[in-house]
């Protein structure tokens, strides 16, 4: 959360990247998700969480992640 960080999916796995990295995770390796009016909630562990705001995407982003999101990763 100190560092603006990128973030990009694809049909196969999300990238998220900084100015100290990147990191490019499968589908596969999140446990579930949630979502409310503000945020994405993308859970890898029972502890471990990537926080995507909602008001850094557009509405068609929205759709297409939580379409994947759907299809791809187990609700919370």
């Amino acid at each position: 959360m100190r560092y603006e960080t990128t973030v990009a999916w694809t049909e196969e796995n999300v990238t998220l990247t900084n100015e100290q990295g990147g990191a490019t995770i499968p589908w596969s390796d999140f446990l579930k998700w949630a979502d409310n009016d503000r945020v994405f909630l993308l859970f890898q562990g029972p502890r471990l969480f990537n926080m995507l705001p909602k008001r850094a995407l557009t509405a068609a982003q929205i759709d297409d992640l939580r379409r994947i999101l759907a299809a791809k990763v187990k609700p919370a």
